[in-house]
């Protein structure tokens, strides 16, 4: 009833929108069409087609879409200075240390981003282009970067067409939101560029990403439940994400983290991965907040119909020693097929063994002598599964012993 209720309000918002077309080719035109489009009681901001608007951080509102036509370009400010710092306190989190933001929006609903143009955040001018971490990632210098989206405690979100280029930050965080959905979004990133996350999915609930295509440094889609320090324990729950393509240079889905609290009913479906890995739920202690142990908790998650093609592990969930999860596994892998350059990795521990893990018709090649590495599992249950192995190193020829007789050896 939520999500019908959701769709009814969202298509009487656009069916009685007016246009509110800005004075001139600015982001500060941009924030005073917003504006009166909110104050009218809604609206739709229609930029003009082929143009670049220049801009600082924009601030969306209730009742308003962003109309971002083929052929335009939001382009970012390519230094900290030109952006807003969004410093909310019951945002609690500043991922990167930063509170800069190029289009936020709070306390909203009813919000839309759509058209074919491109935001375009400039990423590689907040970076040390010139030196390389680990030798593939640009080094993070010590200045802000801001994230390009970040949307906390809105409901009845849309993006439609529009692509998200180059965010120096996190591309789209959304926390505390509920009925988001992103359709035929692009998120295109320099992959040398690290914290550049697609979709981060914080403690939302019923979120739908359908038919994206999402290309990034880091991780493409994250679902996780960000908690403070002593903070409430966070859910993430009804989350969909369906016929998308998933490219990155870390993960391709990244479930959780160690002191995050309660994700649920996500669903990732007919998807097409590549990249450096696939789905991936790693909990190591450096992740841990101060004086934790750890509180994630998992609860029914499935893969299924998938094409994971990767250089590194199509498949790894892993907990170190001295992280004590509440409850890590309860996913179900079903018709997945794979090519992993290493192992598929379940890795618990004994104060947190991983559980209830289910693959059912998973088929491929894993180019390692293990297809598949286990520790500290509990109700691992295999059905119909047929992972080859690479073929490993090669043994000397055998010696026949007539021979060693005749030569005497």
């Amino acid at each position: 009833m939520k999500a019908i209720a959701a769709l009814c309000s969202l298509l009487a918002f656009a069916a009685g929108a007016a246009d509110f077309v800005p004075e001139a080719r600015t982001g500060a035109a941009i924030q005073k069409a917003i504006d009166a489009a909110a104050a009218a009681g809604g609206g739709r901001v229609a930029l003009e087609r082929g143009v670049v608007y220049p801009s600082g951080t924009l601030y969306l509102r209730s009742s308003v879409e962003l109309n971002v036509p083929e052929g335009t370009v939001i382009l970012g400010g390519g230094s900290p200075a030109d952006y807003d710092d969004v410093d909310d306190p019951r945002i609690e989190r500043r991922p990167e240390k930063s509170a800069k933001v190029f289009i936020a929006c709070l306390d909203a609903h009813d919000v839309a981003i759509t058209g074919k143009g491109v935001i375009d955040g400039q990423g590689p001018k907040f970076y040390d282009v010139n030196s390389l971490v680990w030798g593939r990632f640009y080094a993070k210098p010590p200045h802000p970067r801001p994230r390009m989206i970040e949307f906390f405690n809105c409901r009845d979100v849309r993006f439609e067409d529009v692509t998200f280029k180059d965010s120096p930050g996190w591309t789209c965080w959304l926390r505390k939101c509920e009925n988001f959905t992103a359709e035929r979004v692009k998120i295109v990133a320099d992959q040398k560029m690290i914290n550049n996350d697609g979709f981060h999915v914080d403690s939302c609930r019923h979120v739908r990403l359908r038919g994206c295509d999402l290309r990034t440094g880091d991780d493409c889609v994250v679902m996780r439940a960000i908690r403070t320090p002593g903070g409430e324990d966070l859910v993430c729950e009804d989350m969909v994400v369906e016929n998308c393509t998933l490219n990155s240079a870390c993960q391709c889905i990244r479930l959780s983290c160690p002191s995050d609290g309660i994700i649920r009913n996500g669903v990732f479906r007919n998807l097409k991965m590549s990249g450096a890995n696939g789905v991936v739920s790693a909990h190591p202690v450096r992740y841990l907040l101060d004086g934790e142990h750890g509180s994630c908790r998992m609860e029914s998650i499935a893969v299924e119909d998938c094409e994971i093609d990767v250089s590194g592990s199509a498949i790894s969930f892993t907990v170190e020693p001295g992280c004590r999860l509440r409850d890590f596994g309860n996913v179900t892998f079903r018709r997945i097929r794979l090519k992993s350059g290493r192992a598929l990795t379940l890795a618990g521990t004994g104060d947190t063994p991983l559980r209830n893990v289910v693959f059912e018709d998973v088929s491929g090649i894993v180019e390692a002598e293990r297809p598949i590495e286990m520790s500290s599992v509990e109700g691992v249950r295999f059905d119909r599964f047929d992972v080859r192995s690479g073929l490993g190193k090669r043994s000397p020829p055998a010696v026949n012993d007539s021979d060693c007789w005749e030569r005497g050896l």
